[in-house]
Order: structure tokens, then C-alpha cells, then sequence
């Protein structure tokens, strides 16, 4: 990008889009106002609609205001301040979540559910059974995407469980098990069915299961996904069978189009500004994976405490821009491979005003 602050070379009338471009431009009079252009330089490449690949360079303008030495903005004459706010840093708890602030905020939310181990044994016609024992309440974790939460297992479908549960660190201490085999029980394990129509029992190391939290969660997470995909043991590790699942109405590509949605849950500037290890900010998996792991410390941290605060200002002007671009991202992500290359360049074209002449004014207050 380049960023020129030179507002003796600045003329509104060059950046105003008009419908009817036959006509004689019309040079209206404004008062004052201090601007300058921030040019982003984009390369777009996609198919015409004859089918060729394409390649477009686009220098977009984008008008901002510029803030004097003292803190002001000069608009339409008139001269103002931001509204400074005081804002949590790039994580906050809420009840019965932690989300980070992103481009889409990644909401972990938990609930708690109960489950009943499960023994096994012969019934008097020598047939194998299985009783129910003990109950557990395990925390469920879910992520919101848009309005609707769902298993954050899923996030991980296209590794399948076993990879999955080797991501996660805990294939040490939880199995998935063919309810049908005749796998051997033993004492120092602990038992759960995923429901009379799943042939998958979870099993867990009793001593690693009652002491960590986590592998109970990822244990509660794996029941309830097994219960609500019914999906079959042969297919765990089944990449097709998890795209079906995940992108609905049996079609393979959607499901993939969904794991390019999930990929743009994290966003460069919020890896950047994450103050975390950089190992567990790589992607969206690892970041997932922190959060989980640390849930109960994250949730527990004071709202109302100054270290988690900080003053909001600049960013206001960012957000603009990035709402613009983001709404428009999600129609082409949507289209799939049916996105041409004139949907890609549909991204940009919003009025280069269009933060200033906005809502930026509403974040403003007049002196």
C-alpha cells in the first residue's frame, strides 16, 4: 500500500463514483475537509467468462481523514475528536464463553452434559451387554459460526479422528473402539456408548480422565459428535464421509468450501496482535487447540481489570474497511468454483468515500 498524506493534492470530485458517466461532471462546493489517499495495491487472478485464466491489478484509493498534532479531524468544516473507548485487549470472557476479537470473532462457548459409563458384560444366554454405570458431567465445546454453534470437532474433520485426537495431544489417553469387537476390558479405563444406533464406545484412561479436564472435554466433545453424525467406526478416518457431513446435502465440495471458511477464522492483523506463543497462533487449528486447553484460566480473568483493557481509537477507521471487504469476501466464498473473475473484482468496488462519508461520523465528537 502507499499512504499519501498530502492533502494540496486531494480533490473529492476524483473519487466520487457516478452513475451516469456521459454526463458533465457536476463540481459541487464542500467546506473544508483534511484528508488523504491510502492506495491498495491488489492482484486478482480468476476465469473470464469465456473460461481463461485472467490476471488484474487493481491500485484502489481509499480517502482518510488525517488527525493534527493535537488529536482533531477537520470535517465538512467542522472540527472533531474520536471518542476514545476503553475496550478488551484481543480476548474476553463471557458467560459460558471466550472469544477472540477477529475479523469473525471465534466464540468457544461450553455446555455441560451427562454421561453414563458403561461396563461390559455376559447376560445369561452368553450374549455381551452393556450396563450403565457411573455418571459424568463433561463440558461440551462448541464454536459459533454466524448463528449457529457447532461441535468444534468439526473444525477438525478433515483429519479424521485419529489424526484429530494425535493434534489435540491426547491419543495417549483416549481410544475409539469398535463396539462390536471384542476389545478386553480392564480396570483402569473408563467406558462411554455414543448412542444405540453408533457402533463407536469411547474409552479413556481413568486415572488421565478424572484428574484433566481437557481429556474429559475432548472425550464429551467426541461423544456427542459420534451421537449427532451417526457416523459409522469404518468411517472415522473416512475424508469423504467428514467433507459429506460437514458441507450437508451429501456434496463433497461444499464441505471443502466450509474448511476454506474456517481457514479465514484467524486473520493476519489478529495473529500479530494475539499475545501468545507464536506456535499456538500458527492457524486456526492451533489456536483452537490454546484455547481449549486453557479455557478455565481464560474464562476466569477479570473483565472489569485495567490489564485486560486498552483505549480504542485509529481502528475505528480499519473496521470500516474491513467490514466492506469482509461482506463482500463471504458472497464470492460462497459461489464456490462458480466465482468468475469479475465476482473477485466486485470485492473492491465500494466508493472510496465510503469510510469518511460513512458512519465515521458517528464516532465523532464536535468540538
Amino acid at each position: 500500500y502507499e499512504w499519501v498524506p498530502d492533502e494540496d493534492k486531494f480533490d473529492i470530485n476524483d473519487h466520487v463514483i457516478r452513475r451516469n458517466s456521459n454526463k458533465n461532471k457536476v463540481i459541487k462546493n464542500i467546506t473544508e475537509t483534511r484528508c488523504g489517499v491510502m492506495y491498495i495495491d491488489v492482484e486478482i487472478r480468476g476465469l473470464d467468462k469465456n473460461g481463461q485464466q485472467k490476471v488484474h491489478y487493481i491500485k484502489k484509493p481509499i480517502i482518510l481523514p488525517i488527525q493534527d498534532e493535537k488529536g482533531y479531524y477537520l470535517i465538512k468544516g467542522k472540527k472533531c475528536y474520536l471518542i476514545y473507548q476503553m475496550v478488551d485487549k484481543m480476548m474476553y470472557p463471557s458467560f459460558g464463553a471466550v472469544t477472540i476479537k477477529s475479523l469473525m470473532p471465534i466464540c468457544v462457548k461450553t455446555v455441560k452434559e451427562r454421561f453414563n459409563e458403561i461396563h461390559k458384560t455376559t447376560n445369561k444366554r452368553g450374549t455381551t451387554v452393556f450396563e450403565e454405570g457411573e455418571e459424568w458431567t463433561i463440558p461440551i465445546y462448541n464454536i459459533q459460526i454466524f448463528k449457529n454453534a457447532i461441535n468444534v470437532l468439526l473444525i477438525y474433520s478433515h483429519l479424521g479422528i485419529t489424526k484429530t485426537l494425535n493434534f489435540l495431544e491426547v491419543n495417549r489417553f483416549i481410544k475409539v473402539i469398535n463396539k462390536e469387537s471384542d476389545f478386553p476390558v480392564r480396570d483402569d479405563v473408563v467406558y462411554f456408548d455414543c448412542g444405540k444406533r453408533s457402533d463407536i464406545i469411547v474409552a479413556a484412561k481413568r486415572n488421565i480422565f478424572e484428574k484433566e479436564i481437557y481429556v474429559r472435554s475432548i472425550v464429551g466433545c467426541l461423544i456427542t459428535l459420534f451421537k449427532e453424525t451417526k457416523i459409522k467406526f469404518e468411517d472415522i478416518d473416512n475424508w469423504e464421509e467428514w467433507m459429506i457431513i460437514v458441507g450437508g446435502k451429501n456434496t463433497i465440495r461444499r464441505g471443502m468450501y466450509q474448511h476454506i471458511f474456517f481457514n479465514r477464522l484467524l486473520d493476519d492483523v489478529t495473529r500479530n496482535e494475539l499475545k501468545i506463543n507464536d506456535y499456538d497462533k500458527q492457524n486456526i487449528y492451533y489456536l483452537l487447540r490454546w484455547i481449549i486447553q486453557n479455557y478455565h484460566t481464560l474464562w476466569a480473568k477479570d473483565n472489569l481489570s485495567m490489564i485486560n483493557k486498552r483505549l480504542r481509537c485509529n481502528e475505528y477507521i480499519g473496521s470500516f474497511v474491513t467490514a466492506e471487504i469482509s461482506k463482500r469476501i463471504n458472497r464470492v466464498v460462497s459461489l464456490g468454483d462458480k466465482a468468475m473473475l469479475k465476482d473477485f473484482l466486485n470485492l473492491f468496488k465500494f466508493p472510496s468515500v465510503r469510510v469518511l462519508w460513512g458512519r465515521f461520523h458517528e464516532l465523532l465528537e464536535a468540538c
